[in-house]
């Protein structure tokens, strides 16, 4: 009883929200900030940390549900220092702007607690993919790179996954996390394994909605000698199909020498 007493006492002060992410910014009561953008499928971490102020901490924070757009859901996590409430959106979450109510209280006594507001825009196109040097050579047996460099736009995380048109010998498809307002560059490393020049397709897609982008590229790869008959045993260039036994003779030779 004597610590509700403090608590609702302590309240005629002025109790503060420190709010960590996404921005950094000290609220009162019903105050309203700008989160930022978010794309669908996304999931928005909102971060406060415990202090108040006062003499008491802040324990809990909930999102009125109620009042989310249909599909979205969120949850609460506590943590030593912080309190954080994921706001997830559905894969496909329509563009808009919404304003989100949250609540910080402490578990002994509901009387204490705040309320502020957070608003997101919800857009497409926050996440931008570009891939360096389509068109390339390298010698058989060899590996040609392609750079590729994902800018996210988004207060939240995001992944991505490329795949291509290649047989998965030559290039194996990966996935991509891309952090909030941030960016991730890697190379997207093909094995050359036949001669002779090949057309294909780099495809990026996200894994949290249905965007993709698709990058024509080619790569002409030149023989060796050796490399010219080893290519029949992983892969074949363009030839004659009636020299196909004597071609694959040649390949294990190659490989004997």
């Amino acid at each position: 009883m004597l610590l509700a007493f403090l608590l609702v006492l302590a309240q005629g002060s002025i109790a503060a929200i420190f709010l960590v992410e996404p921005v950094d910014q000290m609220l009162e009561s019903n105050d309203t900030v700008a989160f930022g953008k978010v794309a669908a499928g996304e999931t928005l971490r909102v971060i406060v940390e415990k202090k108040s102020g006062l003499a008491a901490e802040w324990n809990e924070i909930s999102v009125n549900q109620l009042l989310l757009p249909a599909g979205w859901s969120a949850k609460s996590i506590e943590t030593d220092k912080t309190l954080i409430a994921e706001i997830s959106l559905p894969r496909k979450a329509e563009v808009s702007t919404q304003r989100i109510e949250f609540t910080v209280s402490n578990k002994a006594s509901p009387l204490f607690s705040e309320t502020f507001y957070g608003g997101v825009s919800v857009r497409d196109g926050l996440l931008t993919v570009s891939i360096d040097n389509l068109d390339q050579g390298v010698v058989v047996g060899h590996t040609a790179s392609f750079r590729l460099t994902a800018s996210n736009d988004s207060i939240a995380p995001h992944a991505i996954s490329v795949e291509s048109s290649l047989p998965r010998y030559w290039f194996s498809p990966i996935s991509v996390s891309v952090p909030a307002g941030g960016k991730s560059e890697l190379d997207l490393n093909v094995d050359a394994l036949a001669y002779g020049k090949r057309g294909f397709i780099f495809k990026v897609k996200s894994e949290l909605n249905d965007e993709s982008s698709s990058f024509p590229a080619s790569l002409e790869v030149s023989p060796t000698l050796r490399g010219k008959f080893f290519s029949g045993l992983v892969g074949f260039p363009f030839f004659s199909p009636s020299l196909f036994s004597q071609y694959l003779l040649i390949g294990f030779l190659a490989v004997l020498s």
